[in-house]
């Protein structure tokens, strides 16, 4: 029987201590919105919001091996968070030209609450492991077509509209977060992340910081937590 590698993003200890935990276990450290992945391939991301590099390279080799033993291949996504979803896209990328199929999971098929396999349990994984789909090569180069023509434009930001995933400026999400802001004339940063989580399942954490620093909107009353600090308009 072929040994199975499991590859997914956060959290290594769900995954250790569920029922996969004797498989080959790949942990991916990948933020792809507000990052800059013009040389991921070869493990290198620059994340924008924390002005920092980090390296996936020792997964990727991880992964070369994995394939270089004919392990099965299994990726663990969501339909409906970007990050997770673009994870599935640069995998496809990745293997193309040297595997012939994957199995995936997508984590919104087991709960549509569960955005992400980062939000999953050890025995939510179980039971999600059994509901796994094959994509062939066919398929793996359609998606791996759809990475390439989604990063080819650094400045866009990833979001699901009509259940499609595409990029869109900076602005269009900067824009609605001021008019939340000038809504509801001031409110917590905690209540704008957790709208816009529950709208495009993205961390906004960043561009409100970003836009603080442009004084397009300003600080009204400050915490050492950033997400207890009030914001309004400038």
């Amino acid at each position: 029987m072929k040994k199975i590698t499991e590859l997914f993003m956060a959290y290594k200890n769900d995954f250790a201590n569920s029922n996969l935990k004797d498989n080959e276990l790949i942990e991916f450290v990948m933020p792809f919105n507000f990052s800059d992945l013009s040389d991921v391939v070869n493990g290198n991301i620059f994340l924008k919001s924390y002005n920092q590099k980090i390296s996936i390279k020792e997964s990727l080799d991880l992964l070369d091996l994995s394939i270089k033993n004919n392990n099965r291949i299994r990726v663990w996504t969501s339909h409906v968070d970007p990050d997770y979803y673009l994870f599935l896209l640069f995998i496809c990328f990745y293997v193309k030209n040297k595997i012939e199929c994957l199995e995936v999971f997508y984590s919104d098929e087991y709960k549509s609450e569960c955005t992400s396999t980062g939000m999953m349990t050890s025995k939510e994984l179980d039971k999600l492991s059994l509901m796994g789909h094959k994509i062939e090569k066919n398929e793996i180069e359609e998606y791996a077509n759809k990475w390439e023509s989604l990063i080819q434009d650094g400045s866009k930001i990833h979001i699901f509209e009509n259940n499609e995933l595409i990029g869109v400026p900076y602005d269009y999400i900067y824009e609605q977060i001021i008019d939340f802001i000038k809504k509801e004339n001031k409110v917590k940063v905690v209540e704008i992340v957790f709208e816009f989580s529950k709208k495009y399942n993205i961390d906004v954490d960043y561009l409100i910081k970003q836009l603080i620093e442009d004084k397009k909107i300003k600080v009204l009353e400050s915490n050492e937590i950033f997400s207890k600090i009030i914001v309004g308009l400038s």
